[in-house]
């Protein structure tokens, strides 16, 4: 199987793309710059779901689907974790280690514990090359179903999350590669690179999935804010140890635009895009055309208030997916602070699609949150949080056991939270 994409393109913005907007926020604030930062948090809460996917005493799932009873009651929560990220000229790393619990006291009277961890490091080697690595242990969830707003930093502590509903089950995979960028002239760049990502097999779960990627570009800048290249990329994604493999080529030509608006807007908002077309062929063997592309609008109001939207249409690779996944999906958020030590924030995110080798619609997944925050001290919050899922699933997609095809599941909880920084070393001018 295989894929062959042209497109017309421009970079995304990043998730901090005006990073000399200070964080106003008094709760785990007042870091500042730093070259070395090693913090502790943790979280104590109490509310009522329905989310609970396994019963860990009989391994049983509580989902409809499974038993036609799907658990809703009274939840305690607890989670704990530890962040270190390292920030020098040519070195960059990151690491976190948390756990959450939690306890369901209603009829089911079971406790149900997650480990996370994640560690990832990048190191420039000189002359334009540079080398990468992560290595990440979380526990089995649909979790990639959903799209993210922004992808996550070194010591990112985002993927951590006592709400999301998960499987008992936990599962190891790393990833490693190497880059090389060089600029030939003023206004011209070749960049270049190798990725390689394994989950091993998940025993009685999931078989091992591999992926294989390489890349090469010429870029060319165009005016400010504008640039025009020419690249291909090729992955290969190995799906079982009896060859069930993808293959994925893309023609990377096109024209790149990222910038902030001008005008009346001027620097508050940020603006970019892509669009493109897609062909692969499947093993009956039958071609496919698609449509596919990405924009991205993020805009900022007043000294804290911020809000993005995205939309995003292509394929995907997954460690939770026995092939790779075309969709449509979108994204929003909205934040900010409604007085000097009460924070709101709103997502929303949904995507539609299915696997290559399935029907478009295959897949279906809903999430919305929402979140009330209010800082006693710096090291100190309580918030109100309100969680929201939703997934339908074609009967013939493979799943982990204990996740039914259809789910709408949903959870209140609040807590208090701590969190205190252990060590810090500012970073030299």
């Amino acid at each position: 199987m295989f894929v062959v994409s042209a497109l017309l393109w421009a970079d995304g913005a990043e998730a901090q793309w005006r990073p000399e907007r200070p964080y106003r926020g008094l709760f785990a604030g007042g870091i500042g710059e730093t070259s070395q930062l090693l913090t502790a948090s943790g979280s104590l809460g109490t509310g009522w779901s329905d989310n609970l996917l396994v019963d860990p005493g009989t391994g049983e799932s509580l989902l409809p689907g499974e038993t036609g009873q799907q658990f809703k009651g009274a939840v305690q929560t607890v989670s704990g974790l530890v962040s270190y990220t390292l920030n020098l000229e040519t070195v960059g790393f990151g690491a976190t280690v948390g756990t959450t619990g939690q306890y369901y006291s209603t009829d089911a009277n079971q406790f149900v514990r997650r480990d996370y961890a994640h560690a990832g490091a990048s190191v420039a080697l000189g002359g334009g090359f540079s080398a990468h690595g992560a290595l990440s242990y979380q526990p089995y969830s649909l979790q990639s179903t959903y799209p993210v707003l922004f992808e996550p930093e070194l010591g990112d502590t985002s993927f951590v999350n006592v709400d999301f509903p998960s499987s008992d089950e936990h599962f190891l995979s790393y990833s490693a590669g190497v880059a090389y960028t060089r600029r030939i002239s003023r206004r011209m760049s070749v960049q270049a690179g190798y990725d390689y990502h394994v989950r091993p097999e998940v025993q009685g779960e999931a078989d091992r999935y591999a992926r294989q990627t390489i890349r090469g570009r010429v870029t060319r800048e165009l005016g400010r804010g504008l640039g025009a290249h020419a690249g291909y990329i090729y992955s290969r994604a190995l799906y079982d140890d009896e060859g069930d493999d993808f293959g994925h080529h893309t023609l990377d030509v096109g024209v790149d635009f990222s910038r902030a608006l001008s005008l009346s807007l001027s620097r508050r908002t940020m603006l970019s895009f892509s669009t493109g077309t897609s062909m692969y062929q499947t093993a009956e063997p039958q071609f496919h055309f698609k449509l596919i592309g990405a924009a991205r609008l993020s805009h900022e109001m007043g000294r804290t208030w911020s809000a993005t939207v995205s939309y995003d249409r292509g394929f995907g690779f997954s460690d939770t997916w026995a092939e790779p996944v075309f969709s449509d999906s979108a994204t929003a958020g909205v934040g900010g602070f409604i007085a000097p030590r009460t924070q709101l924030q709103f997502s929303g995110r949904a995507l539609f699609g299915g696997g290559v080798t399935g029907s478009y619609g295959d897949i279906q997944t809903m999430n919305g949150s929402g979140e009330l925050s209010f800082a006693l001290s710096r090291h100190v919050n309580t918030a109100l949080t309100y969680t929201y899922y939703r997934q339908q699933l074609a009967d013939d997609v493979a799943l982990v056991e204990g996740f039914p095809p259809d789910y709408d599941g949903q959870s209140i909880r609040l807590s208090v939270n701590v969190w205190a920084p252990l060590f810090q070393r500012a970073r030299r001018p």
